[in-house]
């Protein structure tokens, strides 16, 4: 049996001619990300080429040059086009969006609810679609925090409600290498948060949001109830209503670092595999129609099966992921219907294009990235692993068919997700094939359970029976997933690779895959035998090697010869690293959730070849290659003088200056009586000092002429 096909194949312009036209409109929004130009000049562009390729194209001109230049004006209209799709989201360049129409001291906004409200320990939080401010009709999505002491908040999905305040920018993050939260917001559309006063928000009316999403909102809180209501125990709810109904909010963050070990994430988030299922489970009720049988029979199974999988979609959250999804099946089901031959890369591109038309901000979505790099993967690998596989084995029996397929699928479907898998996340798991395995094939049950316990949650005496079942299932998943997580060496982790190193590993994958589906038979040989292709490509690999081995060596050498100094942004609390070379010497109070740490200098640890740290006190004696601590709170670093101030006896003697005065620790010390008797170059406040502290400090700075630090508004404090 010979598993290597067509779709396997790479560049074959002409079977996929829309693979082109998402490529240039994907650098087209790529352009636009980084670039800006007017409106107007975007505009003008995109009517003169289309102007210049319609003349063209009328000419009836047959000359090849012709042709040729017609085809590239086409393409480059069509990168044009992904520029000015994607200025077109930028709400500078909306004059109706909310941003362009805010008041710096005081604004009456008016918005309706859009997702629900998700309360937190410090605070509750929602979305506003704006309608207007200050009586001026705008439009935009604005994050909204509401006080925890609030008792007026009793809204709902779909109520328009109005607040007053002053919208601000979304932090970003404030240490060094940490998670942009102001840019992954900015790519949902939302650019502003406000925190709202106890009573500076009411409701205008009770309404409901666009019905299909309202009615699929609805249904999908009912699904949740029944759920949880059969399914008292935590773990298997949380697990059930992600793998039925794309909901992640009950997942701990234990059951979620079990999923993560073992490399069977994906099946939290409801993707392709979902869709893919449920398209499965409806399709056995018309098996019988074929591309062959009546057109009024395909119509009906197409437009059943469509709907479905829009509900599906629709109840799941509709992410990125699912629309695209949702959007290919129903693609290739129609191509499967009604033509012979459907090219999976065509309909990708199709699905790709709609997406991205809607909205362009997608790019930016790693599930988004992700999801299509998996599927182009296992389309084009998976044939090639499964040919290497008959070559030692070849199945026979449909259950070693069956896992033979699995896991071909999950080594394929690695090969284009690793190299950007570790630039973000810094981990691979090594039993991804067993994991992938066992989550893929135990996927249908759980989510066909899933579904049948939902909608026959009316029947008694049944609703038990399968409540039960689902129960075992999902018990035995989970067994399996904490099985494969307690192994040995479950995972690599804390693996650093540049955005330049994960490029030039990609630049190698597509080199090679270009080598695979580009052999020449024994006659192409003859009439070109210079191979001219094959040699660039094999050139470029080689090159590509080269620069990452040069790369790791300059991140080495960087990291042996760097000295650095950071005061960390850590709500509530005070984090000092202090890296030599490879070594790292950690400054911290007590702090009682440990994850804040994991934020605050997880990945800039790692950057720096995640050095064992060594806990130091601030008031011990300590002299290393670059920095002499004394007993006294000093610490001379970089032939700079650092005073912790929380660590000075007021009633006793303490230096007359210092470079940098450190208030941290909690420390509450009033500046009056300080700044007199001690003159700093610098004041810095960390975020574990109380605003009352950090407000007399940086009006006293101000009055006397000294630098002053705010470590909770500006970030972290770095000394190179």
């Amino acid at each position: 049996m010979k598993f290597v096909d067509e779709n396997s194949r790479i560049l074959n312009w002409p079977e996929m001619p829309l693979a082109r036209v998402v490529i240039l409109f994907i650098l087209g929004v790529y352009a636009s990300n980084h670039f800006s130009l007017p409106i107007i000049y975007q505009i003008s562009t995109c009517l003169f080429l289309f102007t210049v390729v319609c003349v063209i194209h009328h000419s009836d001109s047959s000359v090849m040059t012709v042709v040729r230049w017609n085809s590239i004006m086409i393409l480059i209209l069509i990168f044009c086009l992904g520029f000015l799709r994607y200025s077109l989201q930028k709400p500078h360049n909306d004059k109706y969006h909310y941003t362009n129409r805010l008041d710096l001291q005081s604004n009456y906004i008016v918005g309706q609810i859009i997702e629900d409200i998700k309360k937190k320990k410090a605070s509750s939080s929602s979305l506003l679609a704006v309608e207007s401010i200050n009586g001026e009709s705008c439009r935009g999505k604005l994050l909204i925090y509401f006080n925890k002491m609030d008792t007026l908040l009793d809204y709902n999905l779909g109520d328009v409600i109005a607040i007053s305040g002053v919208p601000r920018d979304i932090q970003s993050g404030k240490n060094p290498r940490s998670f942009d939260y102001r840019g992954y917001m900015a790519n949902k559309g939302i650019e502003k948060q406000i925190f709202l006063r106890a009573g500076s928000h009411s409701l205008i009316r009770r309404d409901q949001i666009f019905f299909p999403l309202h009615y699929a909102h609805q249904a999908r809180k009912w699904a949740l109830e029944v759920l949880n209501i059969r399914l008292p125990n935590r773990e298997e709810f949380a697990t059930a209503s992600a793998m039925v109904l794309g909901n992640r909010e009950h997942i701990s963050d234990e059951l979620q670092a079990a999923f993560s070990d073992t490399g069977a994430v994906h099946v939290l988030a409801v993707s392709g595999l979902h869709v893919g299922i449920v398209i499965m489970l409806f399709n056995f009720l018309f098996r019988r129609t074929k591309s062959e049988s009546k057109q009024y029979k395909k119509v009906i199974k197409f437009s059943v099966l469509t709907l479905v999988v829009i509900a599906y979609a629709l109840i799941t959250g509709a992410s990125p992921a699912v629309v695209r999804a949702s959007i290919m099946f129903s693609t290739l089901l129609f191509g499967r219907l009604w033509f012979d031959n459907t090219n999976i890369y065509n309909v990708l591109s199709f699905s790709a294009l709609l997406i991205l038309l809607y909205n362009p901000n997608n790019l930016t979505d790693l599930g988004f990235i992700f999801s299509y790099l998996a599927l182009i993967s296992i389309v084009f690998f998976q044939p090639y692993f499964m040919d290497l596989i008959e070559k030692f084995y070849e199945p026979t029996h449909w259950l070693s068919i069956r896992i033979v397929q699995l896991v071909s699928v999950s080594l394929a479907a690695q090969i284009l997700i690793f190299p950007m898998s570790i630039h973000y996340f810094h981990t691979f798991p090594v039993y991804f094939i067993l994991s992938g395995v066992m989550a893929v094939a135990m996927a249908p049950f759980i989510l066909g359970c899933g579904l049948v316990m939902i909608f026959t949650s009316f029947i008694p005496v049944w609703i038990d029976a399968i409540a039960i079942l689902f129960s075992l299932l999902l018990r035995f998943f989970l067994g399996i997933i904490y099985g494969i997580q307690m192994l040995p060496f479950n995972s690599v982790d804390n693996v650093w690779i540049s955005k330049s190193s994960m490029i030039l590993i990609y630049i190698i994958i597509l080199a090679v895959m270009y080598l695979m589906t580009n052999k020449k038979t024994e006659y192409q040989r003859f009439l070109n035998p210079k191979n001219t292709a094959r040699n660039t490509s094999v050139l470029i690999s080689f090159a590509a090697v080269f620069g990452i081995m040069l790369n790791s060596i300059y991140q080495t050498y960087k990291v042996k010869n760097h000295c650095e100094l950071i005061i960390h942004d850590i709500g509530g609390s005070t984090l000092i690293d202090i890296y030599e070379g490879e070594e790292l010497y950690t400054v911290e109070s007590i702090i009682e959730d440990r994850t804040k740490i994991k934020y605050a200098n997880r990945d800039n640890r790692i950057f720096h070849g995640s050095p064992s740290p060594s806990q130091i006190e601030i008031d011990s004696n300590l002299t290393t290659n670059t920095m002499h601590l004394t007993d006294n709170g000093l610490l001379i670093y970089k032939n700079k003088v650092l005073l912790f101030l929380h660590l000075i006896n007021l009633e006793g003697p303490f230096p007359a200056e210092s470079d940098i005065l450190v208030l941290s620790h909690n420390c509450d010390i009033a500046p009056y009586d300080i700044l007199k008797v001690h003159v700093p170059s610098e004041v810095v406040v960390d975020s574990s000092v109380p605003y009352k502290t950090v407000n007399q400090w940086k009006k006293e700075c101000s009055k006397l002429n000294i630098s002053f630090y705010d470590i909770r508004k500006q970030g972290a404090y770095i000394i190179k």
